[in-house]
């Protein structure tokens, strides 16, 4: 926490007291309320988003805060994300964030260090007399001071980094869903154990859209030949997945299909969804040539190498990974070459 709150100080030298604890104050209790009504919720940001127009600050767009949180300035609103989507990932932030006094007692401790030692634009006298008083108050909700709103006119909202790490993907999708297309399609790509599956789960949390699983399409036995596993790409059964899945998005009375049951090696019951504006391919393999030109917007999860081994050795043992590293990730690596996979996509860093 230390480091954050240092590069915040350095970022901005006119920091006054509250806003440093403002600052501790957020990161450990995010927006420090829980939102008892969405919609005014988003009535208020886009007032807010209205009435700081003119008058922007030049702070990062995406500002980590510390543990696990980060503001998102409005400005990302002038860059094409919708309020809609950044109050959603507001609110959710807000479920999911708790917080506890021992811990925000000991940042403040952080934050008297770093005062002590001569590294605020404010004396220790300063900060034990607010904190005295604050303590009494029992830690309420900071706000900022007038210095720091007049110099650097923050604006923003609190997410969990659990949604701010997803961001690029947030704003490609908006810019897309902008354009009043009817139907969006978005595939994502990757490493296997980079975190196509937690993007996925996100993308749809936050949109409320359908979500399509590669795994659902592996290969039927019958398929399973040398010929078709010399194939880049070919080990997934692409042309069901065309079929059932792309050919039939836009249908307005939605689709059916049948996902791969793994244990059965057959297919299993068939599952009904209902049409969605937004619709997500998540998976290795859902950008494959065969399908055409289809999407929208194309994605690509990557991990270091290392990163990669760690997360399959702990997943699927370390058996499992003898076999990743000895078949399923030259294929998926021969798949992404071939076809330049990571070079056609916007790429997304792996979960951590």
């Amino acid at each position: 926490m230390k480091e954050i709150l240092l590069s915040h100080l350095k970022r901005y030298p006119h920091m006054q007291v509250q806003d440093a604890v403002k600052l501790l104050y957020q990161s450990e209790f995010g927006s420090g309320h829980m939102i008892a009504d969405p919609e005014k919720s988003l009535a208020r940001l886009r007032d807010e988003w209205k009435l700081s127009a003119g008058r922007r600050g030049d702070t990062p767009v995406l500002e980590e805060i510390g543990d696990g949180l980060s503001r998102i300035d409005l400005r990302a609103l002038d860059e094409g994300l919708s309020a809609s989507t950044l109050n959603r990932i507001f609110v959710l932030t807000a479920g999911r964030k708790t917080g506890d006094i021992s811990r925000f007692e000991r940042k403040l401790d952080e934050l008297r260090q770093c005062c002590g030692q001569g590294e605020t634009p404010f004396s220790l006298d300063e900060l034990d007399s607010y904190l005295s008083e604050y303590k009494r108050q029992g830690y309420p909700a900071v706000s900022h001071s007038e210095i720091y709103r007049r110099l650097y006119h923050p604006a923003y909202r609190v997410a969990d980094d659990h949604y701010a790490r997803y961001f690029t993907a947030f704003l490609e999708i908006d810019r897309v869903m902008a354009g009043r297309k009817d139907t969006v399609l978005a595939a994502i790509d990757g490493m296997c154990g980079s975190g196509k599956s937690t993007m996925g789960h996100v993308l749809q949390e936050v949109y409320s859209c359908r979500l399509f699983h590669m795994d659902d399409y592996f290969l039927r036995p019958e398929q399973r030949t040398a010929e078709r596993y010399a194939q880049p790409g070919g080990n997934i059964d692409y042309e069901r997945f065309g079929e059932e899945i792309l050919n039939h998005a836009g249908d307005r009375e939605g689709l059916t299909y049948r996902p791969f049951d793994c244990k059965t090696f057959a297919l299993g019951q068939a599952v009904r969804t209902q049409w969605s504006r937004l619709n997500l391919a998540e998976g290795s393999y859902s950008q494959h040539p065969y399908f055409g030109d289809v999407y929208d917007l194309r994605f690509f999860c990557r991990i270091s190498a290392g990163e990669q081994r760690r997360r399959i050795r702990e997943r699927n043992g370390e058996e499992m990974l003898e076999k990743f590293e000895n078949m399923w990730i030259p294929m998926e690596n021969r798949y992404f070459e071939t076809f330049k996979i990571r070079e056609n996509s916007i790429l997304i860093q792996g979960e951590p």
